[in-house]
């Protein structure tokens, strides 16, 4: 019986400690209004301790007394994020130290810091192959892409988690009855349009008091398909006009979708104004997953928006849209070469004949040049080329955005908005940045 209580005794033991050893190991985060940190752990009020203080014991275990008017927020995170940032502030910013580390964190189960690495890895190495399928990039073509940029190439969609085509996702989204609605709509609409935009100055008028009169979502796939990318913007002013006296849902994704694309800003501020408060959740939703557009134009307006009509929800795709990466088509011209022809027959070009006249290239070949030749291009003759380069780009108007919706300012700093996020979420008494 004794022996059976200390064996289950151990056990339980052994098993608290197993928990114990699971849990992950935190640290509190004391960041100062000068800018500083102190790493380790805030220990409660001791006795003789003033209430304006706090005292930190560091990860050295040193013991740190602050003043509490000068601490701007405390926030809690992994040993293991502390040990990822030393590491990275200590290590020579090579490609074989980043991929170490970039290993270190996919062994660590830090998702979002092992892609950082593999993303500074890309800055070195363009085409490093294992950073780019860590990242999920698949050749396409001559082209490295992610699974998204596939299937967007192809003709897809997202969907709840699958990839459909467009025409798959209209049947998807929309009953028969919506599309016999659609249908009845687009007659009455061409009409009506017809008439507005013709010569006759009755109709005119009766055409646009039918127009402005439409009230019923149906109708907008036929509002959309004449109106929405009109050459003249008074006809797509008139499109936002109709849509923002419409309630609901249904108007919300072509008013956003007109507030970031068209071309006039008058219509894309009228856009945006027109979306109804009570339709501010659904165009908020649209205009967060804009953030993530690979035009950085794109993701610059839908910032803007949700400055404006935006909430605590945007702040953390916001804080992640602060810095982006985009995609530029660049354009240059290049001269056609010359070859030079040895009287041995050798060729100068390195690596192949290519561009040779053929009949140049015989003579040489067979000893008929004994002092050489140069093969000229046709005068003024050039060649255009493109590529694709990427680069990063720091966006104002997603830091005026997080401005707007907090108070603070930490700059393109995305670490110390996070910090701040996190202190904030966690209920720590968080002040106004310096």
């Amino acid at each position: 019986m004794r022996s059976s209580i200390s064996t289950s005794l151990l056990e339980l033991l052994f098993g608290a400690c197993a928990v114990l050893e699971s849990a992950p190991a935190l640290a509190d985060v004391v960041r100062l209004k000068n800018g500083g940190e102190v790493r380790g752990t805030v220990e409660t009020a001791v006795a003789g301790q003033a209430a304006t203080d706090l005292t930190v014991t560091t990860l050295t275990g040193a013991r740190v007394t602050l003043r509490r008017d000068d601490v701007q927020f405390v926030t809690r995170r992994s040993l293991k994020i502390e040990e990822y940032e030393t590491r990275a502030r200590e290590m020579t910013p090579t490609v074989d130290a980043h991929w170490e580390l970039a290993e270190w964190c996919r062994e660590n189960r830090l998702p979002r810091q092992r892609e950082e690495q593999l993303q500074r890895i890309l800055e070195l190495e363009t085409d490093h192959e294992a950073a780019r399928r860590g990242l999920g990039y698949t050749r396409h073509g001559e082209q490295w892409m992610t699974r998204h940029e596939v299937m967007q190439a192809d003709g897809y969609v997202r969907h709840n988690g699958r990839y459909v085509t467009r025409q798959e996702l209209e049947l998807i989204e929309k009953t028969q009855v919506q599309r016999d609605a659609e249908q009845e709509w687009l007659s009455k609409v061409r009409l009506w349009f017809a008439w507005a935009t013709g010569s006759h100055a009755g109709r005119r008028t009766e055409g646009m008091q039918q127009l402005h009169e439409i009230r019923d979502p149906n109708a907008i796939h036929a509002l959309a398909k004449l109106m929405a990318d009109h050459d003249d913007p008074q006809v797509r002013r008139l499109f936002v006009d109709i849509l923002g006296r419409m309630q609901g849902a249904a108007p919300v994704a072509p008013l956003v979708r007109r507030s970031l694309v068209d071309s006039d800003a008058t219509i894309r501020t009228a856009a945006m104004s027109a979306i109804d408060p009570a339709q501010h959740k659904g165009a908020r939703t649209l205009y967060v997953e804009s953030l993530r557009n690979e035009l950085r134009l794109i993701v610059c307006r839908a910032a803007v928006a949700l400055g404006v009509i935006g909430d605590r929800y945007s702040v953390p795709p916001l804080i992640d849209a602060l810095v982006t990466e985009h995609r530029y088509r660049v354009t240059y011209q290049e001269q056609t070469p010359s070859f030079a022809v040895g009287a041995d027959g050798s060729i100068g070009f390195p690596g192949s004949t290519s561009g040779l006249p053929a009949d140049v290239e015989f003579l040489a070949r067979t000893g008929q040049l004994p002092y050489g030749a140069v093969v000229l291009p046709p005068p003024g003759r050039t060649v255009t080329k493109s590529t694709i380069i990427k680069r990063r780009e720091e966006n104002m108007e997603v830091l005026g955005a997080l401005k707007n919706l907090t108070g603070q300012d930490y700059g393109f700093d995305q670490r110390s908005w996070g910090l701040w996020w996190a202190a904030s979420q966690n209920g720590a008494n968080v002040g106004k940045s310096p």
